[in-house]
């Protein structure tokens, strides 16, 4: 008989707040990308900044994707049902986003004559940045490449695909589960430290993406997100709450994380900034997530950003997409920045937009996917 595992709401349906979190930190990506004004390169600065607390967040989206992860899959099940699928977004949605943009961007009278498209979707596919010395060079390969954040899912494959074979042998035991994350982080310790090159399909940032699918499978166990989904009527979790805050500030203060995780960037001290990054991205992800089991419970606003969150991986695909579909007749597209806008309300206002024409024209494709999962895809 289970002693402990996955709860009964979990389970049934679907906690609404850990959506509001993937609806609030895929919005904060999409206004990320493109109200930022630049090539996208890590900040050099070491002026501290409160968005490396909103930059935990996408550390955070991973502890999530682990703590559902379902135990009793074989390998082969886990790896046909996720990472299959992640492959073919990589594979099939760069070649046809890629080749979309470059069509449209030819009809608009763009001068493409000095681009290599092939060249660039096989580099994109491959990565981006591949034996180049971290932190490497500007992602962006040409104006029509708009599938430059997908070296997160590219990343995420090769965590999972460290993460699959151990996982349900390591969650069974609190001890077990600290030494895989302390081993997976010291690996990435001495990569960074000693080695420090970009590897195709990112392959470099597996071992952390797995410590930290580690952590959310391991906190399943616990049914902890379950827990915490009221944690602020209960005077212990705002203690929590106050704690992992003022970690997450001070190591950001003294420790900054500059940023940087797709150019394997974990701060100014190399592969000792592991340690610090780790801290920073579980204690600010921690205050986040609470953070949006409150607002889960804001009425319109809740409802909105859930259902944001439901829809969290399309948006996360096609935003850059969709964006410059919108803003390429306007702002010129060089390759050389990711959106050319410098007026920040207009960065927000194209930012509102792609959001919303994402998820009216493909939130209704993805409930029939899932329905067709459900009750008759299954069978």
């Amino acid at each position: 008989m289970q002693t402990s595992g996955p709860s009964a709401s979990l389970q049934e349906g679907r906690l609404a707040y850990l959506d509001v979190f993937k609806g609030i930190a895929i919005i904060v990506v999409c206004m990320g990308h493109m109200i930022t004004y630049g090539s996208g390169e890590p900040e050099a600065a070491s002026a501290y900044s409160l968005s490396e607390l909103l930059y935990t967040g996408l550390l955070m989206f991973i502890v999530v994707s682990g703590y559902f992860h379902k135990v009793g899959r074989s390998l082969k099940e886990n790896l046909v049902r996720r990472l299959l699928p992640m492959l073919a977004i990589i594979i099939v949605g760069t070649v046809v986003l890629t080749l979309t943009m470059y069509v449209y961007l030819l009809a608009l009278g763009y001068d493409l004559s000095g681009c290599d498209v092939w060249s660039d979707i096989a580099n994109a596919i491959i990565g981006r940045q591949s034996f180049v010395k971290a932190p490497g060079t500007p992602e962006v390969l040409g104006p029509y490449d708009v599938t430059f954040q997908f070296y997160y899912i590219q990343a995420l494959i090769v965590g999972y695909a460290i993460f699959y074979p151990i996982v349900d042998r390591v969650v069974i035991d609190a001890k077990r589960t600290l030494a895989a994350i302390l081993v997976l982080m010291g690996i990435t310790m001495v990569y960074v430290e000693f080695i420090d090159i970009q590897l195709p399909f990112y392959i470099q940032l597996g071992p952390m993406v797995a410590a930290f699918l580690l952590m959310g499978a391991y906190m399943r166990t616990k049914d902890f997100f379950d827990t915490i989904k009221d944690w602020y009527h209960d005077k212990r979790y705002w203690l929590f709450f106050l704690a992992c805050l003022a970690i997450s500030l001070t190591l950001t203060y003294y420790f900054p994380t500059r940023k940087g995780f797709c150019y394997t960037i974990f701060g100014y001290y190399g592969g000792w900034s592991v340690i610090t990054f780790t801290i920073i991205s579980v204690t600010g992800g921690m205050v986040l997530l609470m953070l949006c089991a409150w607002i889960a419970k804001l009425g319109p606003i809740g409802k909105v950003m859930e259902s944001c969150g439901r829809n969290c991986l399309y948006v996360f695909v096609l935003h850059v997409f969709v964006g410059c579909l919108l803003i390429a007749p306007f702002y010129p597209l060089t390759g050389e920045v990711w959106f050319p806008i410098t007026d920040e309300w207009v960065s927000i206002l194209v930012a509102v937009a792609t959001i919303a024409i994402i998820m009216v024209v493909f939130g209704p494709v993805k409930d029939h996917i899932v329905s067709y999962r459900n009750h008759g895809g299954s069978r």
